[in-house]
């Protein structure tokens, strides 16, 4: 198996918090509580899907898939934070190696942390958290490094006609500091893509034959559902990690190749951020580097310039996306 099913027991955890969706009661009206796991130490074949009627149903979920997503997950969330960091820098006039120094320097010293806390209004937890999670970034070759082993292992779940390494999977080390924060965005990402399969249970789209406003419907039941039931720190890592998720269809599916049921990759990701823009900044700079990410990775043709406002980057990107076609 690969080694992201340790983190199952946290999926179910996080489900069990969401009472709107009313697990139990489908659970008693058909809906088998145990999930088939297809694709073990194989090629993602589909991501998700829910098969049976709407009195006995089981979803099935790509083994492969969760360890892409997770990947996919560690990738971007990495390069984001390394981008800000660098950002800062250039700002500030100041070597990636010094901000490193002086990084270290605040984390072997928290009273001084602290005291710059509350000259800024900071949290000084939060703020603590993360110079411990971002300074592992800051070795820019071994992060490099890192950074192409993950890659060429989550292209080799999609591409079939490369090998699947199961012991190179087994190294990817799910404890540190960063793979934690990790760890939480994947969870609740997977537990976006569980609800969504229930909704289609729950809504009786088993009955018919599958039209795309059942796949709109059950990523507002998903969303909406974790939306009101998670508040806080929890509810923050559920939207990055359904945008997340929603972002890997894009990558597994990267020209937006129509299918007449699913809705464009792009309008799904667009609806989510819509709900949450206003929630956090931090969304809008997710949204704008995932989309720049997916531009570079597969060398997409006049992919806007957004080094400017995020404002005027989202516009940019949202007009590009719904013009674009493969």
């Amino acid at each position: 198996m690969f080694p992201i099913h340790t983190l199952n027991s946290n999926i179910t955890n996080i489900l069990q918090k969401i009472l709107s969706a009313n697990i139990l009661g489908n659970i008693q009206n058909g809906l088998q509580p145990e999930i088939k796991f297809i694709d073990e130490c194989s090629h993602i074949s589909n991501v998700a899907e829910i098969k049976g009627n709407s009195h006995n149903a089981q979803v099935y979920l790509s083994s492969a898939y969760c360890q892409f997503l997770w990947l996919l997950d560690d990738i971007a969330l990495k390069l984001i934070d390394f981008s800000i960091i660098q950002d800062e820098c250039i700002k500030n006039n100041i070597e990636v190696v010094t901000y490193k120094k002086s990084t270290e320097y605040l984390i072997q010293n928290p009273e001084i942390l602290n005291v710059l806390a509350n000259r800024y209004g900071i949290d000084f937890n939060q703020y603590f958290e993360y110079l411990r999670r971002t300074v592992q970034l800051l070795e820019r070759d071994e992060f490099e490094r890192n950074i192409k082993k993950e890659w060429a292992l989550a292209e080799s779940l999609i591409n079939s006609s490369r090998t699947i390494c199961i012991n190179d999977f087994n190294e990817i080390d799910f404890n540190g500091l960063y793979e934690q924060l990790v760890n939480s965005v994947y969870c609740f990402g997977v537990s976006f893509i569980l609800l969504h399969e229930l909704t289609h249970f729950a809504m009786g789209h088993l009955e018919k034959e599958e039209e795309m406003q059942d796949e709109e419907n059950a990523d507002f039941s998903a969303f909406w559902n974790l939306y009101n039931d998670l508040k806080d720190r929890e509810l923050f890592s559920a939207n990055i990690g359904i945008l997340c998720a929603l972002f890997s269809l894009l990558m597994l599916n990267p020209n937006m190749e129509e299918d007449e049921i699913h809705p464009k990759e792009s309008d799904r990701i667009f609806y989510i951020f819509d709900q949450i823009s206003e929630d956090n900044p931090k969304y809008s700079v997710l949204i704008i580097k995932l989309f720049a990410m997916w531009a570079e990775k597969f060398n997409i043709q006049e992919f806007p310039d957004i080094n400017g406002y995020a404002s005027e980057s989202l516009k940019l990107i949202r007009d590009f996306m719904n013009n674009y076609k493969f």
